[in-house]
Order: structure tokens, then sequence, then C-alpha cells
């Protein structure tokens, strides 16, 4: 048979005609041997170039690049790029081709001024909190908008604004403008006079000659012209006095004229724009558009800045919860109001007579106060005492535990229909208006002789009102009877709101009247409110 052999791992097994046996070539484990020196440890992303090892500096390939500027910590500054990374140097150094990849590895600098920034390789940290580079912008056109119109050479404006031909003046097209408007001319002198005729600025109600203002139609060019650099400012519609037109507000259109300077081709006209001409291109130092935050940080701040507007949101709701708890100042008080149609109680549907809140109304929601109206319109001390409406058969009806009671008005009392006679202020009785105002306060006093009470003289109204007073036998009158209630009120050492003279309301003033007292007489809601603060204030000093 022979011999043969076979390797199992390290055991070998023999075979032959006497039998097979088998023997593990492997010996018994030695003891650890001693631990070899530790290799090169790779390269952390996070770590600095100068926190590397001198093994692993030396593990790097490539040129070293020059030296950078000294770190702010006073260590020995990083030759080359500030960081590197795992990544291989040319991969590296393909991320930091561009210019402004590279600029990133650089900190920002701060600077009060762009007139502060001086390195070109470097970015800025502005007092806005942006960061400025110096990079290259696009080359800008016109930023104005142009009306001159169909300019016409060798053409003027005569004084009736019209176009006639004369050799070297210059005329632009309509210009639509509006009442304090600015209007910027450049391109030839609209206070150049051309063979003795001199410059025009014609005003028109539309865009036509015939459509020429009629009143002060025209204003001499040469005296309304303000001349900035190189181009000229006008503010409509002054004219050569530096007084504004007395039409101002119905003109839609100005035309100019002047000296030529050069051709139509090359003037210029805005309407509250500036004058801006081309912008070269190439470098300049320019806001990019972000933040100074480093990291993360912008957005953390954006939201700590919704957080601090949440918060404050929350306080204002606090706030205001709070003043909805707490009693409001006159809260509890009962306030009655005498007067007229300035103190209108509600009609018998329950609606309002003139306005959907009265001086009272804007007073109790700010105060707390409750309001007993005995408001009647068309009444006075005396007017329709024949119908048992007048103030002093009214005033029967007062609430006797009343905190405060005003009575306002009444310039009904000098109606002319129902002829009136004021009287003195020693009147008694009713048979003149002082004295009803005498037996209204006698009559109070009886059923209230404690209360804390304000008499309110009327409020002017476009037939009688202030500024007529010089001339107007109306007014004469009706300042007669402020006069004599204010001075029966003296008498008495009853408190007086003179309304006449510091309503505050103004009906002879058309903007004013129409704002505020449509119909003349009666004040509408927000001219309640003015009513309302000199009433209020007036109250401060009562209760």
């Amino acid at each position: 048979m022979g011999i043969t052999h076979k390797w199992n791992g390290t055991v070998l097994t023999i075979t032959s005609d006497s039998g097979t046996s088998s023997c593990d070539l492997q010996g018994e484990k030695g003891d650890t041997g001693i631990r070899g020196p530790q290799g090169v440890a790779g390269i952390d992303g996070r770590v600095t170039f100068e926190e590397l090892t001198e093994e692993q500096k030396a593990s790097l390939k490539g040129a070293t690049g020059a030296t950078g500027p000294k770190g702010e910590d006073g260590k020995t500054p990083v030759k080359g790029v500030d960081y590197y990374t795992a990544l291989e140097k040319a991969e590296f150094e393909a991320l930091i081709t561009d210019e402004m990849v590279k600029r990133a590895q650089i900190k920002p600098e701060f600077a009060n001024s762009i007139k502060e920034c001086t390195d070109t390789s470097k970015f800025y940290v502005l007092p806005d909190g942006y960061i400025y580079a110096y990079l290259y912008k696009e080359a800008s056109g016109p930023t104005y908008t142009n009306l001159a119109g169909a300019v016409m050479e060798n053409t003027r404006q005569n004084s009736s604004g019209v176009a006639k031909a004369l050799d070297g003046a210059i005329t632009t097209d309509f210009i639509p403008v509006k009442q304090g408007d600015t209007v910027r001319l450049k391109g030839f002198n609209p206070k150049g006079s051309v063979n003795g005729n001199y410059p025009y600025i014609a005003f028109f109600t539309a865009a036509s000659e015939s459509a020429v203002v009629a009143t002060d139609k025209i204003a001499r060019g040469d005296g309304c012209w303000n001349l900035n650099g190189d181009v000229y400012e006008y503010t409509p519609f002054k004219l050569q006095s530096n007084a504004e037109h007395s039409l101002a507000s119905s003109i839609t259109h100005i035309r100019v004229n002047g000296a030529m300077t050069g051709s139509a081709a090359d003037v210029i006209v805005t309407v509250n724009e500036e004058i801006v001409e081309n912008t070269a291109g190439g470098y300049a130092w320019s806001n990019t558009g972000h933040a100074f935050a480093t990291m993360n940080y912008e957005s953390r701040i954006i939201e700590l800045e919704e957080t601090v507007v949440n918060h404050e949101d929350r306080l204002d709701n606090l706030e205001t919860n709070i003043e909805n708890l707490l009693p409001k100042k006159w809260e509890g008080k009962k306030w009655v109001v005498v007067g007229d149609s300035l103190t209108q109680a509600l009609n018998s549907d329950g609606t309002n007579a003139n306005t959907d809140k009265y001086y009272h109304t804007h007073i109790a929601e700010e105060t707390g106060i409750t309001v007993v109206n005995m408001g009647q319109g068309g009444t006075g001390y005396k007017k329709t005492d024949d119908a048992g409406y007048a103030f002093y058969q009214r005033i029967v009806n007062v609430p006797t535990d009343a905190d405060v009671i005003t009575i306002l008005g009444s310039l009904n009392d000098l109606s002319r229909t129902a002829g009136y006679t004021i009287g003195e202020i020693t009147d008694t009785g009713t048979e003149t208006i002082c004295g009803c105002i005498n037996t209204t306060l006698d009559t109070l006093f009886s059923l209230c002789p404690t209360v804390n009470l304000g008499i309110i003289t009327p409020v002017p109204n476009d037939y009688y009102n202030y500024p007529n007073m010089a001339t107007d036998e109306r007014t004469l009158r009706v300042i007669e009877y402020c006069e004599k209630l204010t001075e029966i009120c003296h008498r008495r050492s009853i408190p007086v709101l003179d309304m006449f003279h510091g309503s505050g309301m103004r009906p002879w003033d058309v903007n004013f009247k129409n704002a505020l007292m449509p119909d003349g007489t009666h004040a509408n809601e927000e001219g309640h409110k003015i009513l309302a603060t000199k009433i209020k204030a007036f109250l401060e000093s009562l209760l």
C-alpha cells in the first residue's frame, strides 16, 4: 500500500500498512509580546493645521502657501489655507478656486463706513449689520421716467399758454402734475429769455391749449426755478411771487418753455424722480445681502426676535386683560346730560338721531360712568316751552341720585322765528331767556341742592360762528347770550365750560365742516370725539 499523508490545518495525518497516526504541529500559546510603536493618526477634519503633529503635517503633500496674517490669539499663523480637511489636497484646492470662497476663509473686520473699507481682499461688517465685499457690478441705465413728451424746438409759449414760433426757444409737451409734486428739468434753461420774450410756466386743467387756466394762467419761469447742479427744480404750482396758484387743486398739467441749450432730444423732465444718468460697471464695495452671523446664529436670532415679538404680543394682551378686569375710573358714578340735539336722546325706535356716538358715549366707554340722557333736539332754556319741552320744564325729571349734571346749549333759544328776548342776568320767571336760565337752576337746586353741576355754552355752527362776530348781527347776539349765561353762573358759583370759543369746532372752515360737521351744525362721530376731550376734562373738575 505504501505511505500517504494529509494536512488539516496544523494537524498532519500519516497512513501506512501498519496503521494511521496523527500529530498537531502547533505548539502551546506563548506569552503576549511587547507592544509595537503607535502608527500615524488620520487627520481630523475639525482640527486646524496648527494643531496637527509634525508627522501629520508631513503627510499632507503639496507646496506650502504664503504666510497668512497673525491670528488674534497670538499663535503662529497657519501657512497657506486656514483649514485642512481629510480630503486629498487636489480635492481641497478645487473647492477654493473661486475668489469668494477663498475670502470666506477670512474673518470679516468691522468698519464704520465704506470709506474705511481699504483692503479689497477682505470682508467688512458695517454698522447696519451686513457684510460688504469688493464685488463687480454691471452697468445700469437711467433710473428715471422722462415726461418731456413731444418737445418743440424754436417754439415758445405766450402769456395765454399758446405755443408760437420763436427761434432759439424750446417748449415741452403737457406734463401731468399735481399739487405738492417736484418737477425736475434738464436740457434747456427754463429761466432764460429769448429775444426779450420771458420763459413761462403755463397751467392747464387738461392736456390741451384750450384748457389753460383762466386766472393766473402763467408764471414767469425765471422767478420759479431753483438750479441744483445742472438740474432745474420747481414745486407746482408756485407763481413768481412764490405764492401758490389760487386754483392749484384743479390744475392737472403744466407746460414749460425757455432758452434752447441743445436739441429736443436732450430735454429731460421728471416728476418726483431724481435725474440719474448711466452708472458705469466695475468693482465697488457692495452689500452682500448677508447679515454678520456665524453658523446657524442668524436663524437663531430670527427665532429669538419672533419669540420677543410673541412675548410682546402676550404682554399687550395681558395688559388689555388687566385693564378689562380693573374697574374704570368713574364706574358706579351717574352722569345726567341735559341739552339739545348735540346731546340728543335715542329716537323712539332706539336709534341715535344724528350720530352713532355722542360726546357722552365716548366718555362713558372710556371711564365707565353711567349716562342718563335727557337731551332733546330743537330745545333750549326757553325754546319749546310752549310745548313743555324747555330745559326749565324737563329739569324736574332729573334723577336726584345723580353724581354730576351738565347742561349743554342752546342756540335754539336764538331762533328768529321765536323772537325771544335775551333779557338781563337778574331776570326771574320765564318771559326772557335769562329768566328761563335762572328758573332752570332754581328748580334743579331745589331737587338736588348738593349736586355737582356744570354749565356748557353752545358750540358754534355755520350760522352762528365767531369769525362773523364783527359784522354779523346773529353772531353778536349769540356772543351776548354766552356772556350772560356765563355771568349768571359766575354769580351763582357754578363752573362754566366755554365751548363757543374753545370747542375746537370750526364750521366756517369748509374742509373741517365736510370732515366733522357735514350739515354745519351737528358733529359726526369723529366730531364728537373732539367735544368729548374738552367735556371729559371739565368733568374731571366736577367729580
